[in-house]
């Protein structure tokens, strides 16, 4: 028999081997994909995992703040944890709740470390995510929190920045709507002088009237107009400026925007003024 011959014969021999051996052909042991089935088990797995990692709704967010981001990357030996914890910060279980809301920052003394509702101006998320004037992103020395940590610590400060021990209270309470905080407000704070024909600044308040007296309109005889109440944002709506005492000015000024309310005091408490800024938040809508 000839070379050639013997090579001819041994061609198709070798080409049969190599296809019996390989099973991607009949489809055995793969996904839809064409990858292998311990892969895909795998990576479902993970996808599974990565999922219930980055909600950031509902209960229990700051335990879980305290246990995948302060316990992991800030209440670290030699960091914010102990005694000594650079600037009195300390991020350790048990502490760092009340070392962060509503605690003024060291660094800028205009911002809080957590401002409820508030992760814009909350010296905290500038500091975990490099904002302008703040010195050193934080963790120091240590590569920055991931996307999903910020955003949970986000969740948290929007939701209130409660402490869990304190969310089913809250939950069960709360009711952040116009009937109730006309009823629990309004009704026993400000109607005395706003309503009926005569009010204090030609701002009625009086169930059945609040609403369209505030929402998307300006006080009267306001040379500034000022929006009484800009539904989704609390911050510029100037009921809350009124209620706070914030940004009024001294009766010097030209621009001074009168005394805070109600007239005198006392004043409304943080959860009167919370509730207010949630209905505001969640749109302002007439319930």
């Amino acid at each position: 028999m000839s070379r050639n011959t013997t090579q001819n014969l041994a061609l198709p021999i070798l080409l049969a081997g190599l296809l019996g051996a390989c099973t991607a052909g009949n489809g055995e042991g793969l996904d839809d994909n064409g990858r292998p089935l311990s892969e895909s088990s795998a990576n479902s797995g993970n996808t599974e995992t990565e999922t219930t990692s980055n909600t950031t709704t509902g209960n229990g967010l700051f335990t879980r703040v305290q246990k995948e981001v302060f316990d992991i990357d800030c209440a670290l030996s030699g960091c914010h944890t102990g005694s000594a914890s650079p600037l009195g910060l300390n991020l350790a279980e048990g502490k760092s709740y009340a070392d962060l809301v509503n605690k003024g920052s060291n660094q800028i003394d205009s911002l809080l470390l957590v401002e409820p509702f508030n992760p814009d101006a909350s010296y905290l998320v500038q500091k975990i995510e490099g904002g302008s004037g703040g010195g050193d992103q934080m963790p120091l020395n240590r590569p920055p929190l991931s996307t999903e940590q910020m955003a949970l610590v986000r969740a948290w400060i929007n939701e209130g920045a409660l402490e869990d021990s304190d969310t089913s209270e809250e939950e069960e309470t709360i009711d952040p709507t116009l009937s109730n905080i006309q009823k629990t407000i309004f009704d026993t704070r400000c109607t005395s002088c706003h309503s009926g024909d005569y009010t204090a600044g030609a701002l009625n308040l009086s169930e059945g009237k609040s609403y369209g007296q505030l929402v998307n309109r300006a006080l009267q005889f306001d040379a500034a107009n000022n929006i009484l109440v800009i539904p989704a944002d609390p911050d510029n709506s100037f009921l809350l400026k009124k209620l706070t005492g914030t940004d009024l000015g001294t009766i010097n000024d030209s621009d001074y925007k009168g005394q805070q309310m109600p007239l005198g005091g006392p004043y409304l408490s943080d959860d009167e003024i919370a509730l207010i800024r949630q209905w505001i938040v969640a749109g302002a809508n007439n319930d």
